[in-house]
């Protein structure tokens, strides 16, 4: 399972903690902000432990964190079928 992550942090990551996350976990979007946000993707809950253990001793703040699993485009539709009957 794939699941999407956005996890909010008080401050803005440095560089190199933003360089470590897209070595391990693939491309990430930042958007600055307070809080700012980094969304990526995630093979698993696993991999999502890894991602705030990273943000932990990195020492950022994380203030939220929500995942979603991505759907692929069959799932779309067998979930679309769902909420229609």
């Amino acid at each position: 399972m794939n699941l999407r992550y956005r996890v909010g942090v008080a401050a803005p990551l440095p560089t190199g903690v933003v360089a470590e996350i897209e070595r391990r976990f693939g491309a990430v979007r930042i958007a600055e902000g307070r809080p700012a946000t980094v969304h990526g993707n995630v093979m698993d809950q696993a991999a999502l432990r890894g991602l705030l253990t990273l943000l932990w001793d990195a020492n950022a703040d994380v203030v939220s964190v929500r995942i979603r699993p991505e759907r692929g485009p069959d799932e779309h539709a067998r979930h679309l079928d769902d909420t229609t009957t």
